[in-house]
């Protein structure tokens, strides 16, 4: 696996002042993705029914419920996307922060799923105590995802989570006035995200402690993501004349026969030069209808189609 972070986009309300729709424009995340990963946290001030109106977001099984203000997290799998992702608080809320995350594996086609998450808040009674989260993974994705009410952002980070002092959690955040940094002085929630690539095996003891005593509460949640490769197949063969012998440099298409008396084009390639050999890899079905058409340059009379019978291996 070659798991890797895209990027991010943001977006900050000020003052709403009522029910609200914050708009995220993906562009922001630069080449993103059918197939990414997205993960998004929705910070509010004040109590709100905060939901993800655009395409089918799944929220994280364990969410803190903070009292004075709202915190939620939420992921996908990328496919077409919009060019704006939609995020909505149904009641008042003076302030209404959201961040996305987007991560890939660049090694082929596969599925993401969570594998285990954890959440929990630091009381407004008692804000200097420290939050511990426990998430076991096993070389997955781990993200971790902070909220307070007020601009109160934290300072023991979670071991093996820091840009710096640990081993390589990586701060992916942007300020409402686009600052990648913490402060957010001037602003009623603070949001942060972090994430890290290919985390050793065990269980995770990640701690987040508020920066002052005032008396406000802050929440974070921890998940681990696994990303499973899909099965690809591979159908060759080679090119020949009429007599059968290897003929080399011929024009390769690969179809799919839809079963309509219409085909799709899949792939093309040209067939090995001296071999004849062609090899179309990453199909992704061994459906046994498919078929290559196959001609030479300069020799308008040697061209021919196979069988629509053929059936990809698995690779």
């Amino acid at each position: 696996m070659a798991l890797t972070y895209r990027g991010v986009a943001a977006a900050y309300n000020a003052s709403i002042g009522g029910a609200t729709t914050l708009e995220v424009t993906t562009n922001q995340i630069s080449n993103l993705a059918d197939g990414d990963l997205l993960v998004a946290i929705v910070v509010t001030e004040d109590n709100c029914t905060i939901a993800a109106d655009t395409g089918t977001w799944q929220e994280f099984t364990s969410q803190p419920d903070p009292t004075s203000y709202e915190h939620k997290a939420f992921w996908r799998q990328a496919s077409s996307e919009p060019s704006s992702w939609y995020f909505s608080c149904t009641q008042s809320a003076d302030d209404m922060q959201v961040i996305v995350m987007a991560f890939y594996d660049s090694s082929g086609p596969g599925t993401w799923g969570m594998q285990d998450d954890d959440g929990g808040n630091i009381s407004a009674t008692t804000p200097g105590t420290a939050l511990s989260i426990d998430v076991a993974h096993a070389n997955d994705l781990v993200v971790g995802l902070y909220g307070s009410d007020d601009d109160i952002p934290f300072t023991t980070s979670p071991t093996d989570y820091t840009p710096s002092a640990y081993a390589g959690m990586t701060k992916s955040y942007i300020s409402g006035t686009g600052v990648a940094d913490y402060d957010q002085a001037q602003t009623a929630v603070h949001a942060s995200a972090w994430y890290k690539l290919d985390s050793a095996s065990g269980t995770k003891d990640c701690t987040w402690q508020m920066t002052d005593t005032a008396s406000e509460e802050a929440s974070a949640l921890v998940a681990t993501f696994t990303w499973t490769p899909s099965t690809t197949y591979e159908l060759s063969g080679f090119t020949k004349d009429s007599a059968g012998s290897a003929l080399g440099s011929c024009h390769t298409f690969l179809f799919k026969d839809n079963g309509d008396d219409t085909a799709t084009f899949v792939a093309y390639q040209l067939s090995n030069s001296s071999t004849g050999v062609y090899s179309f890899t990453g199909i992704t079905d061994d459906d046994a209808n498919y078929f290559v058409i196959a001609w030479k340059d300069d020799t308008p009379h040697v061209m021919d189609t196979t069988d629509y019978v053929l059936q990809p291996i698995e690779e």
